[in-house]
């Protein structure tokens, strides 16, 4: 599978597996590296909407083309660049949500629908609290309401304070799993060789000097 994911030009192959199942030694063996691990929760019961509390401070819109500049500042200073380098910021505006407190972006939501489900990826600030749980309700049960299909949610390793906030909201934890990832090799069919230029210390091909010196004999006679 990673061969042929290198052969149409993929750079890495990214998989998520629990440690203590037997899948996730056998990536190991595979050559597989630990980038990052997570908690996958599970959407609380729809049933639950009326009573969601809505936090005027916050709003929950739709991503715009607008808002692109922003999302990447923002990403830029959410995400540590060692998972950078295997989590790219949600692309498709479509199906992401930015969250503004007060008119500043505090969050980002990318929105993932598959055959089995809805997969949430939400980039937090820290600093939003507790009341981010009540907007990850909303999009979860919004979502989840549209499709009539499971939703779930992560929680990154470099977002611990999540957890605490999905438990009290009623997200219930699924799993724990390690995120890992392998780097690819193109195939090359045949070998490609390329010259390259040589060095080149003079115009003509035969050294000319710079300057010549010539010594003669002197007698010095003494007349008496």
């Amino acid at each position: 599978m990673v061969a042929e994911a290198g052969h149409y030009g993929s750079r890495s192959v990214t998989a998520e597996a629990s440690e203590n199942k037997a899948a996730f030694t056998s990536l190991r063996d595979a050559g597989f590296v630990v980038y990052a691990r997570q908690a996958v929760y599970g959407a609380i019961d729809s049933s639950i909407k009326p009573g969601i509390k809505r936090n005027t401070e916050t709003s929950v819109t739709k991503c715009r083309s607008q808002d692109r500049a922003e999302m990447h500042k923002f990403y830029n200073s959410i995400v540590p660049a060692f998972v950078k380098q295997v989590e790219e910021m949600p692309a498709d505006i479509e199906g992401g949500f930015v969250i503004r407190r007060d008119g500043t972006l505090v969050g980002i939501f990318g929105v993932n629908e598959g055959p089995k489900g809805i997969w949430v990826k939400p980039y937090l600030c820290p600093e939003v609290g507790g009341g981010i749980g009540d907007a990850l309700a909303r999009i979860i049960i919004s979502e989840a309401g549209r499709t009539d299909k499971p939703a779930y949610i992560r929680s990154r390793s470099y977002q611990p304070w999540l957890r605490g906030v999905l438990e009290d909201t009623g997200f219930c934890l699924l799993s724990k799993q390690a995120v890992m990832v392998k780097r690819t090799t193109i195939r090359v069919d045949g070998p490609y060789f390329k010259s390259i230029s040589g060095l080149v210390a003079s115009d003509s091909d035969v050294s000319v000097p710079v300057s010549e010196t010539k010594t003669q004999d002197v007698f010095v006679g003494k007349t008496g």
